[in-house]
């Protein structure tokens, strides 16, 4: 059986408060020291945040397996890119802005916070499904999906932010959309959508467990969706400043869309 929400979330609005005040001050500021403790902290706050709210929500061994399903789907996929394995999708890293990388290749963040985006947007995504699409009984199948279009609706923002502000990766292979190949739009949704789906069923398969919302699980739920609109906001400010209008209104546009299915006051009914 899945464990039920037995302490206060007042751990969890405390995290998020600490990544909300860091990732503030990693967009405001120039310094190349301060942001890189500004982003370690609202790094670590932020796995702390998904770790803790996964051990009340589908408990703490379900989250560290989801983690190393994550990790392998996510390596490999960045492990092909950059080792120019993936024609039309290749790319290298800058270790400078980007930090210690993996195999000399890719940056262990960046394998982190895919993680941690990919646990936010399956659990908005299991919300929504409750929400608006109950009525479809293959349950293990829509709520991968719309947790890999909300991926790709944050990279929408996040990969030109990176690329053009930050300069953390360069594309070898361009497209038309700020040089980003239209490829690795698709591979992010086939890759976060086979991840969310793999944890999925293995979750439907463990006795006891569906994508219900008794007791006292709908905060839990609820909370989810802050740490994905403060990464809408702070990635729009760097969008703005870098002059990237069309990334800001399609990632405004689209992750707001999710905000809203997730947060609209629709009762819900197991």
């Amino acid at each position: 059986m899945i464990k039920k929400p037995t302490v206060s979330t007042k751990k969890l609005w405390l995290l998020l408060t600490v990544s909300a005040v860091t990732l503030i001050v990693f967009r405001i500021t120039d310094d190349f020291n301060i942001k890189w403790f500004a982003v370690t902290i609202w790094a670590a706050s932020l796995i702390i945040f998904v770790f803790l709210h996964s051990k009340l929500l589908f408990g703490l061994k379900n989250g560290i397996i989801f983690f190393i399903v994550s990790m392998l789907t996510a390596g490999a996929f960045e492990y092909a890119g950059t080792s120019n394995l993936i024609p039309g999708c290749r790319y290298h890293y800058n270790s400078i802005i980007m930090g210690p990388l993996l195999f000399g290749k890719i940056p262990y963040g960046v394998l982190i916070t895919w993680f941690m985006f990919l646990y936010l947007t399956t659990v908005m995504a299991i919300l929504i499904y409750k929400k608006w699409l109950k009525n479809i009984k293959h349950y293990h199948l829509v709520i991968p999906l719309l947790s890999g279009a909300m991926m790709v609706s944050w990279d929408l923002i996040m990969d030109p932010v990176t690329t053009k502000c930050m300069k953390g990766w360069v594309w070898i292979d361009k497209g038309l959309y700020y040089g980003i190949p239209t490829f690795n739009f698709i591979g992010w949704f086939v890759i976060s959508s086979l991840s969310s789906y793999f944890f999925v069923i293995y979750m439907k398969r463990k006795k006891g467990w569906k994508p219900n919302m008794g007791g006292g699980e709908e905060t839990l739920y609820n909370i989810t969706v802050v740490p994905y609109l403060f990464e809408l906001l702070s990635e729009c400010f760097d969008g703005l400043t870098c002059n990237l209008l069309l990334a800001v209104a399609l990632a405004s546009i689209t992750m707001g869309f999710f905000i809203i299915l997730a947060i609209y006051p629709k009762k819900l009914n197991d």
